[in-house]
């Protein structure tokens, strides 16, 4: 957040200089608030991808998410595996007390 927060200035700055013209169009009656607004949203957009610390930032934060989504998605695999192997086991153990080859121990 404070990475962020470094760059607003300069984002907002470029924000303000690409919405000049769509403010004139918005004084001149051309288009609504609603145009405007959504341009405004757009504007502050390109602005922060034209930012290369920004952007910079932004690609290493989608990396490092994406990447503990899938450390979070192996770990609840590998959870799932173990639990159908210890399943696995316990079906075998129940069946009855088998040797290291697997024959049953005659009593």
């Amino acid at each position: 957040a404070k990475a962020r927060s470094l760059c607003a200035s300069e984002v907002a700055a470029r924000a303000r200089t690409l919405m000049q013209a769509h403010y004139q169009e918005f004084c001149d009656e051309r288009i609504d608030g609603a145009e405007l607004e959504r341009r405004r949203a757009a504007a502050r957009e390109q602005a922060a991808k034209e930012h290369p610390p920004l952007s910079a930032l932004e690609t290493a934060f989608a990396a490092y998410t994406a990447a503990a989504a899938a450390e979070q998605a192996a770990e609840a695999k590998r959870e799932a595996a173990e639990a159908t192997l210890e399943a696995a086991l316990h079906a075998l153990e129940k069946k009855g007390e088998a040797g290291p080859s697997g024959v049953k121990a005659e009593a």
